[in-house]
């Protein structure tokens, strides 16, 4: 009996080897699922909690108007209005680095044409953020009253600034505007301009500039520097201005209010003819 109850325990028969990878395989797919299961949980979770963050982000989003609304249907009628904010700053324009490129050598040329010709004093170079103005003083073009061009040098010199430019530059393009005094009524400042407009616009197109690269525009008396109750404000007021521009920027479009301006001439075919002469008796303020 002692001798049976020491004896080992007979061995365990080794199992087959088919049998070992059945188990095998079937703890791999156990452990498979066991990995999918918790990574759809983990994906379930996360969109949930993206659903919940955008819900609430909208909500937080809706809550200020509804809010404010019911503020101010509980705002007693004691209380002071609120303070308005000041306007906001208007934002300057963007000017392309190409028309600021072609107005910086237009400028530049115009003060060396100024300075050759010995006429820097009288007349003026303005620069602004799309476009450049030569002001001229009328009476370095026209004769008192008239709409022809001085005979002689000077004017022939002034006249073949913008010309040379225009030239040398094929970007840009110019409006000639024309202005007067208040002498003479208004309706006779504006033919007059008008008439003086077309004048210089035939001078450009007869030089060879293209018809699509001038426009002419007679002011009249709008638009003053000055005063026109003396003779010193009358003769700043009297002046003829070529502005130059990029073609197709926004300052080589024509001007609003051209109607009440004296009308436009643009240039077609040489200067215009067809405006009614003014009788000798009946001049304007030119």
């Amino acid at each position: 009996m002692r001798d049976g109850m020491n004896r080992p325990p007979p061995r365990l028969a080794r199992l087959p080897e088919r049998t070992r990878s059945a188990r095998s395989a079937r703890a791999v797919v156990r452990a498979r699922g066991a990995a999918l299961a918790a990574l759809t949980t983990l994906t379930f979770t996360l969109t949930t909690l993206t659903t919940l963050t955008t819900l609430a982000a909208l909500t937080a989003l809706a809550v200020p108007a509804w809010a404010r609304a019911a503020a101010v249907d509980a705002v007693p009628a004691a209380m002071p209005p609120p303070v308005a904010s000041p306007p906001a700053a208007s934002v300057p324009l963007r000017v392309p680095w190409t028309v600021r490129h072609e107005l910086n050598r237009a400028e530049a040329l115009l003060r060396g044409e100024d300075a050759r010709l010995h006429v820097a004093s009288e007349v003026q170079v303005l620069r602004g953020s799309e476009q450049v103005v030569l002001r001229v003083p009328a009476r370095l073009l026209f004769s008192p009253d008239s709409e022809s061009l001085r005979p002689g040098l000077r004017a022939a010199q002034l006249l073949s600034v913008p010309t040379t430019l225009l030239r040398r530059r094929r970007h840009l393009m110019t409006r000639i505007e024309v202005f007067t005094d208040n002498i003479g009524g208004l309706r006779l400042n504006e033919e007059l301009s008008t008439r003086r407009a077309a004048t210089l616009a035939g001078a450009l197109l007869s030089a060879g500039i293209s018809v699509h690269r001038v426009q002419a525009y007679g002011r009249g008396a709008s638009q003053a520097l000055a005063g026109n109750d003396t003779p010193e404000g009358r003769t700043q007021n009297r002046r003829v201005e070529f502005v130059f521009a990029r073609i197709g920027s926004h300052a080589a479009q024509a001007p609003p209010g051209d109607a009440t301006a004296g009308g436009g001439a643009t240039a077609s075919a040489g200067a215009r003819a067809g405006f009614r002469p003014v009788p000798a008796a009946a001049r304007a303020g030119g």
